[in-house]
This record gives structure tokens, sequence and C-alpha cells, in this order.
């Protein structure tokens, strides 16, 4: 029986190759840690998730509309953190 270490493709490829250099595909590693970690949430949060996701990436009005808020939001934030009184004007 082989062990876990050399049944892999890239071992056994190395193996034959010596010099071979392995790439190892981090969208999809990246891919299978997102999807693990989606499994943990409770059951409705992934559809209310990808529901608000197509409530916005149909129409580009929505879209516009969420960016300006999320930057408010950013900004509110960050006048939070800096401890700035929200009715002072700062510019940056």
């Amino acid at each position: 029986m082989l062990s876990q270490k050399s049944k892999g493709l890239t071992n056994r490829l190395k193996e034959k190759y010596p010099h071979l250099i392995a790439m190892h595909d981090f969208s999809h590693a990246f891919n299978l840690i997102a999807q693990d970690s989606i499994a943990q949430f409770p059951s409705q949060i992934v559809p209310l998730v990808k529901s608000v996701s197509k409530h916005f990436s149909r129409s580009s009005l929505r879209r516009a509309k969420f960016r300006e808020s999320q930057t408010q939001i950013n900004e509110q934030e960050l006048m939070q953190t800096l401890l700035i009184p929200p009715h002072v004007g700062v510019l940056f």
C-alpha cells in the first residue's frame, strides 16, 4: 500500500522527474476553505446572502447605492475609530 505522501500526483511525478517544480492552485484551495467555512453557517444564512447578492448584482443603480452606503459606513467607522465627533468635518 502506498503511503499518503506518495499517493499524490505531484509526488509521483516528482519521483519520475526530480527537477519538476509543482505549482499548486491557490484559488482552488481558497475555494475549498470558503466552502468548508460556509458549511459551518446556519442553513438560513447562505440563501439570504445569495438573495442579497442577486438583488444588487441585477441593477447598476442598486450597486451604486450600495457602494455609496458602504463608503458612508466606512467613513463613520473611521470617525469613530479616530474618536472624532460626527458633526466635525474632516478632509482627507
